[in-house]
């Protein structure tokens, strides 16, 4: 009897530590070194820079009056008063080999961007994997598929600026938590978030006078940079958009991103 409860302590025990490098292989880089947008070395950063700034291009940015501020805000009594915590969101940035291929043809840093709910991030990388989420792009009248964009995970958080004193949105290693207050849903925020993004979307910018030029000046074809997914339908696959595919200067737009979130909270609690 106490022989099968110890190899039943030690199966249990196996199975954790399966679970666990699971988690921890989905949520870290690939293996390999090019599929990271963060890159494991200064070298590589520096490398990526050199490409980037061999563009003159002024590259779209998330919305353009969202700027770095120092408030007292979220310690004052009237939010304090409003604000009832609801839902955790998680915001993440992504990225895979695919994208950085595109990136460093296109000469412009590019990420996915995207939230899912608090506990969810493992299983959003798995999702992006299987899809996988951006694979295909339409060439000589068809769609084909690139088979780089199954590496995906999501980036180490990299801002200058802490969060705001008391402010609902806290850093953690590779996702931006954000607890909505109980006025929000998490799609009301997704829309709010993806109106932040809205002109840094890649997809539009390659449709724009600006994009087609700057493709032109690099002999890039635009239709390699707007990407989307093959969605499993059961009987079919179905080919949607990839918009969540954003140009993202990780030098700065961390950090833009952070005052975005902590304002798309406090509009909401103080209209």
């Amino acid at each position: 009897m106490t022989i099968h409860i110890q190899l039943d302590k030690i199966a249990q025990l196996i199975g954790q530590a399966t679970s666990l490098l699971d988690d921890v292989q989905t949520s870290l880089p690939a293996d390999d070194p090019a599929a990271s947008f963060t890159s494991r070395d200064l070298q590589d950063r520096g490398e990526l820079a050199a490409i980037w700034q061999q563009s003159l291009t002024d590259w779209p940015r998330l919305r353009a009056d969202i700027e770095p501020f120092v408030s007292t805000a979220f310690d004052s009594q009237e939010f304090q008063d409003r604000y009832h915590p609801g839902d955790t969101r998680l915001v993440y940035v992504g990225a895979c080999a695919g994208l950085r291929r595109i990136a460093t043809g296109l000469h412009v840093p590019i990420f996915k961007v995207g939230s899912c709910a608090a506990g969810g991030l493992t299983n959003r990388i798995r999702q992006l994997r299987r899809e996988p989420y951006g694979s295909a792009w339409f060439r000589n009248d068809r769609y084909v598929l690139d088979s780089d964009f199954d590496s995906w995970f999501a980036s180490l958080i990299q801002t200058r600026l802490v969060p705001t004193p008391a402010s609902p949105v806290q850093i953690t290693p590779r996702a931006y938590a954000v607890t909505l207050p109980d006025t929000m849903t998490a799609e009301q925020f997704e829309v709010r978030l993806q109106d932040v993004m809205a002109p840094a979307k890649l997809f539009r910018w390659l449709e724009s006078s600006d994009g087609i030029s700057h493709c032109n000046s690099f002999g890039f074809d635009p239709n390699e940079g707007r990407r989307s997914t093959p969605y499993n339908r059961g009987d079919r696959t179905q080919l949607a958009p990839s918009h969540e595919i954003y140009v993202f200067r990780y030098q700065s737009d961390f950090d833009r991103l952070l005052t975005a979130l902590e304002r798309i909270i406090l509009d909401e609690v103080l209209r």
